[in-house]
C-alpha cells in the first residue's frame, strides 16, 4: 500500500489530505484504482474525504458522473441529427 505522501507525488495532487481508507469501495485501501473504462490508473477519492464519509462520497460522485456522462451522449447524438443551418 503506498502511502499519501507517495500518491502525492505520483499524482501531484496537493491537496489530499487522507491516508488511503482501508474500507474504501473502490480502491481498497491502495489509494488508487484501476478505471475499468480507460484502463488507466486514478487516485482516489478518500485521500480527498474523511474516512468516514468516503465510500457515500463515491457513489454519490460515481452516480452524478454516469448521469452526466449519458447527458452529453444523448446531446451528441441529437446534435449530430440536426440538419446544418446554412446562412
Amino acid at each position: 500500500m503506498k502511502t499519501l505522501s507517495e500518491l502525492k507525488v505520483k499524482y501531484g495532487i496537493d491537496r489530499a489530505h487522507y491516508e488511503p481508507n482501508p474500507n474504501c469501495n473502490r480502491c481498497h485501501g491502495e489509494g488508487e484504482y484501476l478505471s475499468k473504462k480507460t484502463g488507466e490508473m486514478h487516485f482516489c477519492i478518500c485521500l480527498f474525504i474523511e474516512p468516514s464519509f468516503s465510500n457515500e462520497a463515491a457513489s454519490i460522485l460515481g452516480n452524478f458522473a454516469q448521469k452526466e456522462l449519458k447527458k452529453m451522449k444523448e446531446f451528441q447524438t441529437t446534435a449530430l441529427q440536426q440538419p446544418i443551418k446554412e446562412g
